[in-house]
């Protein structure tokens, strides 16, 4: 989210509309990964119902990944 619109919601709807969309699409779990340095990003997965769990993938860019079902 651009920094002129962060903390107005506008991360939390665009990730709300994402999981209704996979939903929609059949999907039953959403995984992601990022840094830990990314404060905002795991405060917002950590709220929103993700899960910490073990990496998934080897993503040189990624120290923490989530997990949600959907």
């Amino acid at each position: 989210v651009a920094p002129e619109a962060r903390r107005r919601g506008t991360a939390r709807e665009l990730l709300a509309f994402l999981e209704q969309t996979a939903r929609a699409a059949g999907f039953r779990r959403s995984v992601l990964d990022t840094l830990d340095s990314h404060v905002d990003a795991t405060r917002l997965y950590d709220t929103t119902g993700y899960a910490r769990v073990p990496a998934y993938n080897e993503n040189p860019y990624a120290s923490v990944w989530f997990a949600k079902d959907l």
